[in-house]
């Protein structure tokens, strides 16, 4: 069998987007590398912060990562410093200047066709989670906002802001 019908096969075989534990099966890793793998965008993901079923990955995403470590085995090394129970995301000094201005321009692309000050509707629209969690946020202080006439409203500053120090320059807005 060659190696293109095996990878064609997964894409018989699995939905477009998968879980965490089903890339562990299939890339057979455990599930602490494909959370570190995951966390810190190696194979990009829709990370959407909840505890369970947290990671959406496009199964073309997997067959990248495994043509990638099939020809280069250390394609993929997680550095000592991202392994550490502690730290779990990508440190701020690990990331040259150039990815963290690419990265911050992605979102900010992302975000211009948005008005300058946006609803929690906006908002949970542009980080894939439920009005009530960007409420949440708010609440807890992890999101700054303002208050106008009742309502949350998180100015694009604010939300740029959160996303950059939450997922640690995470480019999790590209498709």
């Amino acid at each position: 069998m060659k190696k293109t019908d095996k990878y064609e096969q997964l894409k018989k075989e699995y939905p477009k987007y998968i879980s965490k534990e089903q890339m562990c099966k299939i890339c057979h890793i455990s599930k602490r590398k494909a959370t570190l793998l995951l966390v810190n965008n190696i194979v990009p993901n829709i990370d959407s912060c909840k505890q369970t079923h947290r990671f959406k990955i496009k199964i073309d995403d997997i067959i990248v990562f495994l043509r990638n470590t099939e020809s280069n085995p250390n394609y993929y090394t997680i550095p000592k410093s991202f392994a550490s129970d502690n730290n779990q995301s990508v440190n701020i000094e690990d990331l040259n200047k150039k990815e963290l201005k690419k990265i911050t321009a992605n979102i900010k692309s992302k975000l211009k066709v948005y008005p300058d000050v946006l609803s929690l509707k906006q908002v949970a629209s542009i980080m894939q989670v439920n009005k009530n969690t960007v409420c949440k946020w708010c609440s807890k202080g992890q999101l700054k906002y303002l208050l106008i006439r009742d309502e949350y409203k998180i100015p694009k500053k604010y939300l740029l802001e959160y996303i950059t120090e939450r997922y640690k320059y995470k480019p999790f807005l590209t498709d």
